[in-house]
Parts: C-alpha cells; sequence; structure tokens
C-alpha cells in the first residue's frame, strides 16, 4: 500500500510539474518579430468634424446630429454638425440608442411655454377683466 501511495504521489508530481514547466515555457517566449520595415509617419486622422456641404447633405436628409458624450440629438442650431464628436443619423435611430432631444429643440417643441404668459401677465390680465 504504501508502494502504491509513493507511485501515485510521483505521478501527480511528475504531471504538475510538465504543466508547471509548460507555462514557464510560455511565459518565456520572446514576444513575435515586428515588421522591421522602415516606420512611416502614420496618416493624419481625419477631423470628426464635417464639412459645410456634409452638413448641408445631412438637413437636406433629414438627418440629426447625435453626441455620444452627452447622448443629445440636434435637429438644426448652433451644435449641428459642429461638437467635437458626433455622427449624423436619422432621429429614429438617435432615439432607439436612448439619445434626447436637445434642451434649445425642446423649448422649441413646446409651444405651451413659448406662448404661455408670464405669472405677472396673468396677474394683469385679470386685473383688466375685472375692472
Amino acid at each position: 500500500m504504501r508502494n502504491l501511495i509513493v507511485t501515485m504521489f510521483a505521478v501527480m508530481t511528475a504531471i504538475l510539474f510538465q504543466q508547471g514547466h509548460a507555462v514557464a515555457q510560455a511565459a518565456a517566449a520572446p514576444p513575435p518579430v515586428k515588421n522591421s520595415s522602415p516606420k512611416t509617419a502614420p496618416a493624419p486622422a481625419a477631423s470628426g468634424i464635417p464639412t459645410d456641404k456634409d452638413i448641408a447633405d445631412a438637413k437636406a436628409k433629414g438627418l440629426v446630429w447625435t453626441n455620444p458624450t452627452t447622448k443629445v440629438y440636434h435637429k438644426d442650431g448652433e451644435f449641428y454638425g459642429k461638437t467635437k464628436n458626433g455622427k449624423f443619423m436619422s432621429e429614429s435611430d438617435a432615439k432607439r440608442q436612448y439619445y434626447r432631444p436637445s434642451p434649445d429643440a425642446m423649448k422649441k417643441a413646446d409651444p405651451l411655454k413659448a406662448a404661455a404668459p408670464a405669472s405677472g401677465q396673468l396677474k394683469k390680465q385679470a386685473a383688466t377683466k375685472s375692472s
């Protein structure tokens, strides 16, 4: 019985040693050799800001300008096609990707807020009606 235990211990030690040796060899392997051709300067990255022609084409197609940093989309206005990061897409795609309309668009879209008189004007109107 003792011989059996010693033999099993020896086999298990050998297996673990081989696995550890294989891992050590893989870790010690030199990195792959890179292409030794002369280095060239990388091409400059294209600016993410679209041209005026791109903006006009997108407006004609009814696309919105999306800003992934703020998750806001613009239908027109100051930031349409002008933010550093962004892209054009349809308004339905923008909504599907959880973009929200820009605050300026929200003001334009709510005619009640634009047409509602200020509270002071309401009091004036009520006073003139009662007199």
